[in-house]
């Protein structure tokens, strides 16, 4: 499979980036609160939307690494061919 250049259009979203996060916390809790400070201080349109819907390309997942709690961030294209049929 070719991944596809910044300038194609394709039918479905791709990963674009994975980015395993530096900064450990102790808590599930903690890096949940700290993605939510984030996400509010950093609001940007091109981050998703609610009017219109639209939504991040954002990803974000929290995972265990061994006794500390990181996150792992995903970056999703979402250029879609607007012309398609449905």
């Amino acid at each position: 499979m070719q991944v596809p250049s910044k300038n194609d259009r394709v039918k479905y979203p791709w990963i674009k980036e994975i980015i395993i996060g530096n900064k450990k916390f102790n808590s599930a809790d903690a890096i949940l609160k700290a993605i939510g400070k984030a996400s509010h201080k950093h609001g940007d349109p091109s981050l998703g939307y609610a009017n219109p819907r639209m939504a991040s390309p954002v990803y974000v997942s929290v995972v265990k690494i061994q006794n500390d709690f990181r996150s792992i961030r995903k970056i999703v294209y979402l250029r879609f061919n607007h012309n398609r049929s449905r």
